[in-house]
């Protein structure tokens, strides 16, 4: 049975990307509190540490030897809240990779049988209901579920992980707005795939 670890390559990420996935992570364990109900570090700290390093950073971009260190500070803290959320998280799914990338946390496959995953690319993006799109991806070998975002206002965030190619329902969009789309599979000896070429649609 493939063994997945929770990465902590987050660490690596530009300031303006590890906010987005601290929220991340804070959205993803307050979303399915059923899987993840006693978290070693709150939702509302990961939330309130992420606020505190972005205000930091928007602070330091002025420059100032003070305000940087300010900002450093700031972000080892939020560092050490995550790393220890990716310990709880790691006890409870380390063989269940959707329950661990439901977490908002990203993993790292230590299957080493496995083999990289190719580039998938969205066959169809059909309109659904008022609000929604219905998604087909082409398959791609060895992928164990397919990852889905969404960009509407300049950050792409995650809209679920998903165990199928068809029939994937996406729902709750603003009727006028234009969206792009694109999607990464999940599995194989590196984790993910690359994403793929974006498709974009706007929502009726």
């Amino acid at each position: 049975m493939p063994n997945y670890r929770v990465s902590v390559a987050f660490v690596n990420l530009r300031d303006a990307e590890f906010t987005l996935f601290a929220r991340g992570v804070a959205t993803g364990l307050a979303e399915h509190a059923d899987f993840f109900a006693a978290p070693l570090v709150p939702v509302a700290a990961i939330n309130m540490a992420a606020d505190e390093f972005r205000v930091a950073t928007l602070a330091a971009s002025g420059g100032g030897k003070i305000l940087t260190l300010i900002k450093q500070e700031k972000r080892v803290a939020l560092e050490e809240l995550l790393r220890r959320e990716a310990t709880y998280v790691q006890g409870l799914a380390s063989q269940d990779l959707m329950m661990l990338l439901a977490s908002g946390f990203r993993a790292t496959n230590t299957n080493r049988a496995q083999s990289p995953l190719d580039m998938p690319r969205i066959r169809k993006l059909d309109y659904g209901l008022s609000t929604e799109f219905v998604l087909t991806i082409h398959r791609v070998r060895n992928a164990k579920s397919y990852e889905v975002q969404v960009e509407s206002s300049g950050d792409w965030n995650s809209i679920g992980v998903f165990g199928t190619t068809r029939h994937i329902f996406l729902r709750g969009f603003t009727p006028g707005q234009i969206y792009n789309f694109r999607i990464r599979a999940v599995g194989g000896s590196t984790g993910y795939s690359q994403w793929s070429d974006p498709v974009t649609r706007m929502a009726l």
